[in-house]
């Protein structure tokens, strides 16, 4: 995930109380990769953006998005959910050299050709909180 969203930094929070996920509710950073590793993960739900509403009551072991409140993350921990947060426009901005390549895809099926429609992705954006 973090190569794919070239990020140094990921939040994790694994699940508490299930097969094949963590009995504790405390850890430090440096033992969440540890602990990460661990948890069982078979299927995975993944929702760009803010993933709280949109993933809740899911079937997933593991659930990969944006956001997701607090309150969110551990009733996802208490269904036997690990979660995995990489921001909110760092989940969208990975998708995006995937939907340029759609929409020009589909330029291209309805024979648009024009070279002054051009689909470009800004190297402007970036998320707006910053980790210190």
């Amino acid at each position: 995930v973090k190569k794919h969203l070239q990020l140094k930094h990921l939040r994790v929070s694994p699940a508490l109380g299930a097969a094949g996920s963590v009995d504790s509710t405390r850890w430090s950073s440096d033992s969440a990769s540890a602990i990460m590793d661990a948890v069982t993960i078979r299927s995975v739900a993944v929702c760009a953006g803010s993933g709280g509403g949109v993933l809740a009551g899911c079937a997933a072991d593991l659930y990969l998005t944006g956001e997701m409140s607090h309150h969110e993350v551990l009733a996802a921990n208490h269904a036997g959910v690990s979660v995995i947060l990489a921001e909110h426009s760092n989940t969208e901005r990975g998708f995006l050299p995937t939907m340029k390549k759609q929409i020009e895809a589909g330029m291209a099926e309805e024979g648009v050709t024009d070279k002054a429609l051009e689909v470009k992705i800004t190297n402007l954006d970036a998320d707006p909180l910053l980790v210190v």
